[in-house]
């Protein structure tokens, strides 16, 4: 959320939050399909 919140780098949260870039870019990807998903008209 911080990602898309700030505008921030996936890299960057690896050093704040000591997540790696990849996974931060797989739940991301997640986040964005799971909104797509519910929100999509039928």
């Amino acid at each position: 959320m911080r990602m898309l919140r700030y505008g921030c780098y996936a890299e960057s949260l690896d050093d704040i939050l000591g997540i790696a870039e990849s996974t931060v870019l797989a739940y991301t990807k997640e986040f964005y399909q799971a909104v797509i998903d519910e929100f999509e008209e039928a």
